[in-house]
């Protein structure tokens, strides 16, 4: 089974008060810093950006990732979600997550894609103590209705409609922490 990241930064860090990507956390930049628990698992990482972001795609070629550029980013999280989906069709399976979590454990992705191998027609969802957290394993099944999403919710509509759906129980709090705001962004 072959199975990719979808990394999603595009968004417009708002409530951060600048662009977050570029944020050092102990020296490096968080989009970076990310992406490196992606990369020490998997080969195939896309992520997507805003077009026109000259430093932000230095950064994702840099960390050897594929750079995807979503024109319609403003329109909201779905339409990020549906310019890397299609990006990545080549995948069997898709482990999708959030540019903005840095401190997600390389060994909670390896355990994603271990669960999603395991279980290759499931949605795969990780949680902490009974929360819901990210990021989400699917499956090539649910590439159309994932293009198909709309608003600024991303797949969240999918996921809670779904009969596919796995929760994997993980001691890795990470998987909820994501970066909004500079104090966020604290080790």
């Amino acid at each position: 089974m072959r199975i990719a990241a979808l990394v999603l930064a595009a968004g417009s860090s708002k409530r951060f008060g600048g662009d977050k990507r570029l944020h050092p956390i102990d020296g490096v930049p968080m989009l970076p810093r990310t992406l490196a628990a992606y990369r020490a698992v998997l080969d195939d990482v896309g992520v997507v950006v805003r077009p026109g972001e000259p430093a932000v795609a230095s950064l994702v070629e840099t960390a050897g990732c594929r750079l995807i550029e979503a024109p319609d980013a403003e329109q909201g999280q779905s339409r990020s979600l549906a310019a890397g989906v299609a990006a990545m069709r080549h995948a069997d399976g898709l482990l999708i997550g959030l540019g903005d979590m840095p401190f997600l454990a390389p060994s909670t992705v390896h355990a994603l894609v271990a669960a999603m191998r395991r279980n290759p027609q499931r949605i795969l969802r990780p949680t902490h103590n009974g929360r819901a957290g990210n990021p989400v394993g699917f499956p090539a099944c649910c590439f159309d209705a994932l293009t198909r999403v709309t608003g600024d919710v991303g797949a969240r509509d999918l996921i809670a409609t779904s009969d596919r759906v796995l929760r994997l129980s993980t001691d890795d709090p990470n998987v909820l922490r994501d970066v909004d705001t500079p104090a966020d962004a604290q080790t």
